[in-house]
């Protein structure tokens, strides 16, 4: 067997690995089975000079501990553990019971010609008569359960993302290996004859207890493994602030997801990519969010198979994060550019458009009525019928009307000659349903401002259908050194030509600073907005 040292040694780093990862709430179920296989090594492999107690324990000690050890590998890192993961460690650990067992109670020191042994205090004398086929029995089962264990754990590393792989080798390729020795001592015993020697009890033995000490400080470097990533993508991102491909391949490359995807959130929630444009969730992939002060600024797109809730992978992105977080101002400044470059588009096309519709009604009404009148005022001289051209001075004076109608429309004069709440009250002369204006509370703030919250208004009156009760309410406060706010409700409301015509509206109060808000039904139109007092 092997060196009380060594056995020593190994459950001693057994023993604090498992402490230091029940500490860091890591992996506990592997951490407890680390632990029951450190306590199972100290009588296990007793010496024949042992105590009549500790040479019992060691017959059911020394096929328990390296099973312990392996199923702590084969319960790493899987967070949650998977049902039958769990079950198959616990078979596991039954099955080198009862071969513990069932060697403790038929195994005669004596009929094995071991003088120096002490008596074995389990030892069921029915049973022994029955030695050769309990130790039979117990080499079949612990080397299938071996081997099964090896295989699965074996599987467990092949199937793994490469950033699981890298990680938790130690563990699985431990845990296959001490499975895999356990097997083979099992065939080695169904093989070799009683009552030769055994040459190769000590090197398996040995073999196991090396392995089990990879298991254990596997589980040690993995504890300093986020922390040592974490400094390593540090370094990186501090030496330079890097373009954004450098920092995405650089997180790539740390967690072992070569397709790894950052998308970037706007203060009001809008998913958009590094160019500021509009993203789609990913939904064949596993997404971490990035947050600052409850708000999320980042998100990373990664495979499925990386766990989310890792703390290499936590780690890898939090040592990135400052970094992460510029990208992320960097895409929301390229996203409101990309958002006035739109609304100066919207300007144009609406200013075209209202060009268009004011040629448009200078050609078909004012136009048309000037040339009736002047045709009728040719026929009237050529008759010199006084009743044609009464007529005809109807006709100029509707004309004129008309020309009023489609200035003030254009750009109402009282808006500069006698300030908003005037122009306003003026509005209400010419809109088909009442127009009530409060505006005891409002100052002043200038042309551009007035302009915006007048064209609101407009749009608003619009979009509001000539009915019984309908009425549109004008509140307006603020400005003088405070932000201007005006809100305009109407009932009821047309709610598809309300969002149409407040683009518009939205594009002006954009293009000062200010913001506005829109609650369109069918049964009423609410609109807020709001100005800095700077604008």
């Amino acid at each position: 067997m092997a060196p009380e040292w060594l056995r020593l040694v190994v459950a001693l780093v057994c023993a604090v690995s498992a402490v230091a990862i029940l500490r860091r709430r890591l992996a506990p179920s592997a951490a407890t089975a680390l632990l029951a296989c450190a306590f199972l090594l100290v009588p296990a492999g007793a010496t024949d000079t042992a105590s009549a107690p500790r040479f019992a324990a060691s017959l059911i000690a020394t096929p328990m501990a390296p099973m312990c050890g392996a199923v702590a590998g084969l319960w790493w890192p899987a967070r949650p553990l998977r049902r039958r993961l769990l079950a198959l460690g616990f078979a596991a650990l039954g099955a080198a019971l009862v071969a513990g067992l069932l060697h403790a109670a038929s195994f005669d020191p004596a009929s094995t010609g071991c003088s120096l042994c002490p008596d074995n205090l389990l030892a069921v004398p029915p049973a022994q008569g029955l030695a050769a086929p309990s130790d039979r029995i117990a080499a079949v089962l612990l080397g299938v359960t071996g081997l099964v264990v090896a295989v699965v754990a074996a599987g467990r590393w092949w199937r793994s993302g490469s950033l699981d792989r890298r990680v938790a080798w130690p563990m699985l390729f431990g845990s296959a290996g001490v499975a895999a020795m356990m097997a083979t001592d099992a065939v080695h015993l169904l093989t070799r004859p009683r009552d030769l020697f055994d040459y190769w009890a000590g090197p398996i033995w040995n073999a196991q207890l090396v392995l089990l000490a990879l298991v254990a400080v596997g589980g040690w470097w993995r504890l300093s493994l986020p922390r040592r990533t974490a400094d390593r993508v540090a370094r990186k991102v501090l030496a330079a602030t890097p373009d954004v491909a450098t920092l995405v391949g650089s997180l790539a490359r740390e967690i072992g997801d070569p397709d790894l995807v950052v998308t970037y959130r706007r203060l009001d929630g809008t998913r958009i990519d590094v160019d500021g444009r509009p993203a789609a969730a990913l939904a064949d992939r596993a997404v971490l969010r990035l947050t600052r002060d409850g708000a999320t600024y980042a998100e990373l797109w990664h495979a499925a198979r990386i766990d989310s809730q890792s703390d290499v992978l936590r780690a890898t992105v939090d040592s990135s994060g400052l970094a992460l977080e510029y990208v992320a101002a960097q895409a929301r400044l390229r996203a409101e550019t990309l958002d006035a470059q739109a609304a100066r588009r919207r300007v144009v096309a609406t200013a075209d458009a209202e060009r268009g519709r004011l040629e448009r009604d200078l050609h078909d009404g004012a136009q048309q009525g000037l040339i009736t009148v002047s045709l009728q005022l040719t026929a009237a001289a050529a008759r010199s019928a006084p009743a044609a051209v009464a007529r005809a001075q109807e006709e100029i004076t509707l004309a004129l009307q008309d020309l009023r109608t489609l200035a003030h429309g254009l750009f109402p004069v009282s808006l500069t000659e006698a300030g908003l709440l005037a122009a306003l009250r003026e509005l209400g002369d010419h809109t088909l349903v009442p127009l009530v204006v409060d505006g005891a509370a409002f100052s002043p703030m200038g042309a551009e401002v007035d302009m915006a919250f007048y064209s609101l208004v407009v749009d608003v009156a619009s979009a509001t259908p000539e009915a019984s009760g309908a009425v549109v309410r004008v509140a307006l406060e603020g400005g003088d050194g405070s932000p201007a706010r005006v809100r305009v409700s109407a009932t009821p409301a047309d709610p598809d030509r309300a969002r149409l015509l407040l683009v518009r509206a939205e594009d002006r109060v954009a293009a000062l600073g200010g913001t506005l808000s829109v609650v369109a039904t069918e049964d009423a139109l609410v609109v807020e907005g709001e100005v800095p007092c700077g604008s």
